[in-house]
């Protein structure tokens, strides 16, 4: 006689009814969540970079530089080997970390080998070497970098007329000679960043070039003349800017000079 259990068989039913339910609404809660994420994505853009170094992301120097930009950045990367090389994604990679900041940062390619002639005009050198063309100025880049690409960026802002201009002919510290008491490494770093640098000497010309935006006395070991002390006074009361370094135990005052600017040399 085989006996059958109804309660036991009434809780059995009764439970996979209630799993089969919330199966159901479980499913409906993770649809309706999926379609909400989906609905946010269209309302809102935000990435996050997990990277240890931040690869993927801007620094806030690169972000203020772009802040400048009032025109297209047009860019133009000359690398070889189709859409899918390495070289291509690596430039389109950097790239597109400045598209996320800036809507005004465009970016194509070419082919080098398409037009051999050009690449020679354009004395492009490596693969990938990318032109950027900001305001009819243009930068050659060849550093597949943040700080490469910014600083082309930085030098094609900056007025490339006006200029930092150091006084030679007195003993001077060279802008360009590579002694150790020189400053060709100070002069890199500043053109690095997009600034023309020139020299002028007045023992040869009593004459300063247009558009100063610094004129610069680097430690001179001789005393200016008379009309070389006037013409700095009247380029520094004419609004002009000057950066004068002096070592300490200088044998060169410019006495003169400094009286005549209202400049008190502490010894």
């Amino acid at each position: 006689m085989i006996g059958y259990n109804v309660n036991n068989m009434e809780i059995t039913k009764k439970t996979k009814r209630e799993l089969r339910i919330q199966g159901w609404i479980f499913t409906i809660l993770f649809l309706v969540v999926m379609g909400l994420l989906a609905w946010l994505s269209t309302r809102y853009n935000k990435e996050m970079d997990w990277t240890a170094t931040g690869r993927h992301t801007l620094s806030e120097a690169s972000i203020k530089v772009l802040d400048k930009l009032d025109s297209p950045v047009n860019i133009t990367s000359y690398a070889s080997g189709g859409e899918l090389s390495p070289v291509r994604q690596q430039v389109r990679d950097l790239i597109k970390r400045y598209q996320k900041i800036s809507d005004k940062i465009r970016l194509d390619f070419v082919d080098p080998m398409t037009n051999p002639d050009k690449i020679r005009e354009l004395a492009i050198r490596t693969d990938g070497e990318m032109i950027v063309e900001y305001q009819g100025r243009t930068e050659h880049v060849q550093m597949f970098s943040e700080e490469g690409f910014t600083n082309s960026l930085q030098r094609l802002l900056r007025n490339a007329e006006r200029q930092i201009v150091f006084i030679t002919g007195h003993g001077e510290r060279s802008p360009d000679a590579r002694a150790n008491l020189d400053m060709s490494i100070f002069i890199d770093n500043l053109k690095n960043k997009g600034f023309k640098v020139s020299s002028v000497d007045l023992t040869k010309s009593l004459v300063l070039p247009p558009n100063i935006a610094i004129l610069v006395i680097a430690s001179p070991q001789l005393e200016y003349l008379a009309g070389e002390t006037q013409l700095i006074k009247k380029y520094v009361e004419d609004g002009g800017n000057l950066l004068w370094l002096m070592e300490p135990g200088s044998k060169a005052k410019l006495t003169e000079l400094a009286n005549a600017i209202n400049l008190k040399v502490l010894e």
